[in-house]
């Protein structure tokens, strides 16, 4: 069979247009049956070379998977609890960074809007972002804290285990010495202390133990409620800025104007 299909180019980086394909053959692959046989063929080892040892295997990972969902999950819901209960003030100049550093990070979805229509964007994007950017900074502030007053270091391992979570495969210690050149070894400590600092409060912190379903349902809630919070922000600043801007067109004053954070200005 003869198709057209048409490719498009998100970013401007392709060739784009209309391409006729020929489909010369389809094979349907076979599932093979689940015996000792297939099972040794896996090489997974001597000690799971049959059915049985498999489905032990496979209900073991199943099991510690759930177990580090839950584990992240939790420390999600820990570390804004914390954060929330913070109320000391941050410089203006670190809440600025940190908001410059959201808006790059969405800056990708922008590629193919206008210079106008991006210099909007980044206006609601730094007054909604405002209470999450002073979030990120306190968070970092007490990270900082936390590390000094307990004497928490950073080891080598550390930064190693921190690669293999990001980048999805086991490292060893002389290829870690190889790459590490290549690599931002400050972010990896960073995010080696944020895990060390999460796994302290998760060790002092009293928690409730509720059964998984019941926590995947409880955590669940709980990401809803701040994701409608934060759609909630977007449209109010959205609806401000937009606002703002038409008075300013128009040479109206805006009340919303005198009300504008400093550090969004």
């Amino acid at each position: 069979d003869v198709t057209e299909i048409e490719l498009v180019d998100p970013i401007g980086e392709l060739s784009v247009g209309a391409y006729e394909v020929e489909v010369t053959q389809v094979d349907l692959q076979e599932r093979p049956a689940v015996t000792d046989e297939w099972v040794s063929s896996l090489g997974l080892g001597d000690d799971i070379s049959t059915v049985a040892a498999f489905r032990d295997h496979l209900h073991a990972n199943l099991e510690s998977e759930s177990a580090s969902s839950i584990k992240r999950d939790t420390a999600t819901v820990l570390q804004q609890t914390i954060v929330d209960a913070a109320s000391f003030d941050v410089p203006d100049s670190f809440v600025g960074r940190a908001l410059e550093q959201m808006y790059e990070s969405m800056k990708g979805d922008l590629a193919n809007r206008s210079e106008n229509e991006q210099f909007l964007y980044k206006m609601i994007s730094y007054e909604a972002n405002l209470p999450e950017a002073r979030d990120m900074v306190r968070w970092e502030m007490i990270q900082q804290e936390v590390s000094k007053v307990h004497s928490i270091e950073i080891t080598e391992a550390d930064e190693m285990a921190v690669f293999e979570q990001l980048y999805g495969f086991p490292i060893t210690p002389d290829l870690f010495e190889t790459v590490k050149g290549q690599i931002n070894r400050e972010a990896l400590a960073r995010k080696a202390t944020e895990r060390k600092v999460v796994d302290y409060f998760l060790d002092k912190a009293s928690l409730t133990v509720l059964a998984a379903d019941e926590f995947r349902d409880a955590y669940a809630s709980y990401m809803e409620k701040k994701r409608l919070e934060r759609d909630e922000r977007w449209e109010a600043t959205s609806k401000r800025i937009i606002d703002r801007l038409n008075a300013q067109a128009a040479g109206t004053p805006s009340p919303a104007a005198a009300d504008a954070d400093p550090v969004s200005a």
